[in-house]
């Protein structure tokens, strides 16, 4: 609502008071000249005189006196009708009001903009704590990449250890099947293993060559190299019959490593003969 109109119903307001005040006070006059009217123009009553003749003396009588009525007051006219006029606010008032209007206005200008700046700060707060909850994920996959890094790094380390330790194993068999060759010396014992049924050194040299390959163990898992010794006994075709522990290394889970070696070599390899030994000693190190 602007303020020509707020002004304009006001006073539209202004003129119905301001008739009905101007009726109420012309009824009231009309009534008050009415009675004061009529209660002036009342006729008075008359006035008899007698005249007499003294007896004795001739007296002119005196002129008759007349009164006249009293004339009756003409009846004052009718005040004129106010006019209708439309009433003009005073200055201050429209003053007053129009500085109500415009504080008004500033006071709604203000609100909207606090509002808005809350509203700004909400949002603003919204996308600072997607932006944290983004960042921690971040950090979170970052660590998970780096843990997962470290994990492969310690895999392959193992792996590549495992592979040094089995070629060294396997060095050393290598170097221990020559050491057996050259104290017993290969042709020597192959003709004395046929006269007398005692195995031959290349051949136990063979086995256990085999048996370390499949030995699945880790040496830190055992202090130094101790040794543990077996008896196995094989059938005709050099199939494994059993295998008994003779000696303990006092390490059971060596003790065992090997227990399993020997049994994944079966069927032990044949001697160059073809004649497979009833009975074999097989001695087993970790670092062998």
């Amino acid at each position: 609502m602007t303020l020509r109109t707020q002004l304009e119903k006001n006073a539209k307001k202004g003129r119905v008071r301001a008739f009905l005040i101007a009726l109420l006070f012309h009824g009231l006059l009309a009534a008050f000249l009415f009675v004061g009217i009529r209660w002036q123009t009342q006729t008075p009553p008359a006035v008899q005189v007698e005249v007499f003749t003294p007896p004795t003396t001739t007296v002119k009588p005196p002129p008759e006196i007349k009164l006249e009525p009293k004339p009756e007051p003409k009846p004052e006219p009718a005040p004129e009708p106010v006019q209708k006029s439309t009433p003009i606010p005073a200055p201050d008032l429209v003053t007053e009001k129009q500085k109500k209007l415009e504080q008004k206005a500033i006071d709604d200008k203000a609100r909207e903009k606090r509002e808005k700046v809350k509203e700004a700060k909400i949002e603003e707060a919204k996308i600072e704590k997607a932006k944290a909850v983004e960042k921690e994920r971040e950090l979170i996959k970052s660590k998970e990449a780096k843990l997962k890094q470290e994990k492969d790094k310690l895999e392959a380390a193992k792996l590549e250890t495992e592979k040094r330790e089995s070629e060294q194993r396997e060095a050393k068999q290598q170097q221990r099947i020559k050491d057996l060759q050259r104290q017993a010396g290969a042709q020597a014992g192959a003709a004395e293993g046929a006269k007398t049924g005692v195995v031959d050194a290349d051949y136990i040299g063979r086995v256990i060559s085999i048996i370390s390959r499949n030995t699945v163990f880790s040496t830190s898992e055992v202090e130094g190299n101790p040794l543990a010794t077996f008896a196995v006994e094989l059938g005709p075709d050099c199939s494994l019959r059993s295998v008994k522990l003779t000696k303990s290394s006092k390490n059971i889970a060596w003790d065992q490593a090997a227990e399993r070696a020997i049994r994944k070599t079966d069927p032990f390899p044949k001697p160059r003969d073809g004649n497979c030994p009833a009975k074999v000693d097989i001695t087993h190190r970790p670092q062998q």
